[in-house]
Parts: C-alpha cells; structure tokens; sequence
C-alpha cells in the first residue's frame, strides 16, 4: 500500500546522492518484508511532495530497484513490490519417521538406493534427519529447497505441512499425505494378490497377522481391506479369531523389531487357539514379521509349508535367506524412490506445490513357503 513509504526517512548523509539513500531504505524495508509482494509504490508525484525531489531522482530510485528485480511496473497500475526470485540452495531435506530409521534392513536399503540415486543425477545433496512424534523441522526448513517425508503418521504430516512455507515442495512416501504429493504401493491390490495366490494353491483358511494400527496407518488398512475383500470375492467367510491384529503400541514401547514381533505373537497365538483354528496359511505384515512366526512354528514342529504355509509382504532379498525361501508380494521400493524424488525436483524447479497421489503396483514374488492343499 502506498503508505508504507512514509515510514521512510528524509535523506540526511550528504555524501550520497538522494536516490541512493532512498533507494536504500526501499530496498531494506522489501528485504525485511515491511513491504510484500503485490504492495503499490508511491507514485512519481507523491515522492517528489514527500521528499522534495525531482520526476529524475524518483526515476532514479526506482530504476535501480527495478534492476535488482525488488519491483516492478505494471501498465495503467503503477509500481509494485514484485515476487521475489527464488534463490535455490541445492539441499533436500529427507524427513524418516522412527519406524524407517534403521538405514541396513534391505527394505529401506532399497528405498533409499532409489532417492540417492535420483539426487545424484539431479545433483541435489540429502539432508536426512530421522525424527518421531513432536520433533520441530524449522531448522531444516530453512535450509532446504523441499522436502521428501517417509512413513509418518497423518499428524505430523500436518504439522509439517504447517511449518514450511506455502510454496515450499513437500512430498509423501509410502503413506498418503494431505497437502502435498504422496507416492504409494497399490497395499490394497499387494494383499489381493497375496490372498489369491494362496487361494490358487487351494487354501480356504488362510489367517491374517498384522498390527492394529489401521485407524492411523493407510499400509495397514489397505492390507486388511484387500484381504477381507479377497476371501469376500472367493466366497469365503472369514472366522472370528483367523484375523490376528495385535496392538501395535506394544511394539513401539518394547522398541521391537518386527521379526521379535512376528515371534512374540506367533507364540501367544500357539498358546491361545491356532490349532482350534485349523487355518492352513498366514498372510503376514511384511517379511520379518513372516518369518518370525515360521520360526516359532518350526520351533514348536509345525511343518512350513507342509503344514502351514506363509506369505509376506516387501519382497527384497531377505527372503532367499530363509529356509523355506518365502513367498511375498514384492514391492516396487526403488522405484518409489525415484519416483518421489523426480516429483520433488518438478516441483522444485516450477515452484509449485502439487497435491497429488501416485500409486505404483506391487508383484508376486514366489518361493518356497506355500505349499498346495
């Protein structure tokens, strides 16, 4: 507005020409963001009844501040404050949730072979922070050109979302965000594939074992829908007690890992009522929790697959290292990550923050865990 330029002082050091002092104190106040983009100038008239100076010195001011790019001139409208240039600092920030921390365990391996390999091509340097619940990203906000977040809870994408700046690019991995674009698995058509393998090998009571955390997690939540649809499909009735969904605050206080998770609740459900159940396959949360359970029932002399057959979720190469080599729905990790970083950097250099879901399809991926019944 044009009375913002009031707060500008009368030139007084002599050994400056009047244009440069006023120019000065234009620029700083744009700077500190007194003025704002979109904000109107005072006219050529004004500044000279303001500051006793002629129609040269006004243009003088102006030019040199429309030089530097700080305003600009709009016909029939007058000067203006004009958007500021983005100044890029080639840093990404990569926000990891507690629960993808562990950098060794090949699915984040691959995860993360994705996203360097990409901003490496586009010569853009990581910043990774792994962060839990409550953790403030100011810091790092102010460093970085976007940002790349991975399996956090809808809170804190939130949170996030309302810390950065409005047109500051925000991506989500694995877990859709709103307010900014997210890359997912299809989880929902992972576990129908899952649920439909072992349909082919002629199961019909096939168990389900997961966290119960589906009221804050989208993986979860699609898993068990695509299971409970895919049994529906087959017109098969699921029976209370097949779909084991443990409390997953549990894990987090014990600080377990999913393969101590998979072991402990494969042994209460021994104790309890599996062999009532008479299931003869386990579709499990991912593959650690797979074989943690595979190990207990081998343990306790239950046959894998002879017996109980078992599918997992990730697909990496951890399941060529257990015997029998397991049967899973490999996901397609790396190229999540290329994905999302390739989104981030569009973003970036446009300077526009999309919203957007993109969601990549999952695969089989056979062993030697399920057995035909």
């Amino acid at each position: 507005m044009p009375g913002a330029i009031k707060q500008l002082d009368k030139p007084v050091n002599a050994q400056l020409p009047k244009y440069q002092v006023l120019a000065d104190q234009l620029r700083a106040q744009i700077q500190s963001q007194e003025l704002n983009p979109g904000d109107r100038l005072p006219t050529f008239a004004e500044m000279r009844a303001k500051f006793n100076v002629t129609s040269i010195t006004v243009e003088r001011v102006y030019g040199v501040l429309e030089q530097e790019g700080l305003i600009e001139r709009q016909p029939r409208r007058g000067l203006f404050v004009a958007q500021q240039k983005r100044v890029l600092t080639g840093n990404i920030g990569f926000i990891r949730s507690f629960g993808f921390q562990s950098t060794q365990e090949p699915f984040t391996v691959h995860l993360n072979q994705g996203i360097q390999r990409t901003a490496t091509r586009q010569q853009q340097r990581l910043i990774s922070v792994e962060t839990a619940l409550g953790w403030k990203a100011t810091d790092l906000i102010k460093n970085v050109d976007g940002l790349l977040l991975s399996g956090h809870p809808d809170s804190t994408n939130r949170e996030i979302v309302r810390m950065k700046p409005a047109h500051m690019p925000c991506v989500s991995l694995l877990v859709v965000a709103d307010g900014m674009t997210s890359v997912v698995m299809d989880d929902y058509g992972a576990a129908k594939i899952a649920v439909e393998h072992l349909l082919e090998n002629g199961h019909r009571r096939i168990a389900c074992l997961m966290q119960e955390t589906r009221n804050i997690s989208h993986i979860l939540r699609d898993r068990v829908a695509g299971y409970e649809d895919a049994m529906e499909h087959a017109g098969i009735e699921i029976k209370s007690g097949w779909e084991h969904l443990a409390d997953a605050k549990q894990v987090v206080q014990a600080r377990q890992t999913h393969l101590q998770w998979g072991r402990e609740q494969m042994s209460l459900w021994l104790k309890s009522d599996w062999r009532k159940l008479k299931c003869t396959a386990i579709l499990a949360q991912n593959d650690h929790v797979a074989i943690g359970a595979m190990q207990v029932l081998q343990e306790a002399g239950i046959n894998v697959p002879g017996e109980v057959s078992m599918m997992g979720f990730d697909g990496t190469e951890l399941c060529d290292h257990v015997t029998p080599c397991l049967n899973s729905v490999q996901l397609p990790l790396e190229q999540m990550g290329v994905k999302a970083m390739e989104l981030l950097m569009d973003q970036i250099q446009s300077g526009r923050a999309e919203e957007q879901i993109i969601m990549l399809p999952a695969k089989l991926r056979t062993g030697n865990s399920v057995a035909q019944v």
